[in-house]
C-alpha cells in the first residue's frame, strides 16, 4: 500500500519540480526594463499590448507600490495557432510576463505553459514553441544593454 502511494508522490514532485516559468533578470528600473523588453519583443515579432500595474488602488490610497506589473504580450498568428490546435489555448492569449521590482533590478517570469501542456497533450507542440519564443525574448532582454 505504501509503495504506491509514494510512487504517485514521487511523479508528482518530479513533475513539480521540472514544471516552472520561463525567467529573466537584470539591473534597472521598471520603465527601463519595459522598453529593454519592447524591443525584444519587437525582435521576435511580438508586440506589448498592455501593462497592467498591481495595486494601483492601493497606490492611490498612499501604500507603497509593490513593484509589480502585468505586461500582455503576443502576435496575431498565436490565435489561428491556438484555433488550430485547441480553441481553449485562446484563454491564454495575450500571453501574460509578470515583472517583479527587486533589490537587484527586475525579474520577468512568463506563465507556467507546462501545466497546460500537461491538460492538453494535443496542443502541447503550440504551447512548447510559444514557451521557446518567450525564452528568447526573456534571453534577448537579458542581453540588451
Amino acid at each position: 500500500m505504501k509503495t504506491p502511494i509514494f510512487a504517485l508522490a514521487l511523479i508528482v514532485a518530479t513533475a513539480q519540480a521540472v514544471a516552472s516559468p520561463v525567467s529573466a533578470s537584470k539591473a534597472g528600473s521598471m520603465q527601463s526594463a519595459l522598453d529593454d523588453l519592447s524591443l525584444a519583443l519587437i525582435d521576435h515579432g511580438y508586440q506589448l499590448v498592455k501593462v497592467q500595474p498591481i495595486d494601483n488602488a492601493l497606490v492611490k490610497r498612499g501604500y507603497a507600490d509593490p513593484g509589480i506589473r502585468i505586461a500582455f504580450v503576443g502576435k496575431e498568428e498565436q490565435i489561428q495557432q491556438a484555433l488550430a490546435a485547441d480553441p481553449a489555448l485562446l484563454n491564454l492569449l495575450p500571453l501574460r510576463l509578470t515583472m517583479e521590482k527587486g533589490a537587484d533590478g527586475i525579474r520577468i517570469s512568463s506563465d507556467d505553459l507546462a501545466q497546460w501542456r500537461e491538460r492538453m497533450p494535443s496542443a502541447g507542440p503550440v504551447l512548447q514553441k510559444w514557451e521557446d519564443e518567450l525564452a528568447a525574448i526573456l534571453s534577448d532582454y537579458r542581453s540588451i544593454e
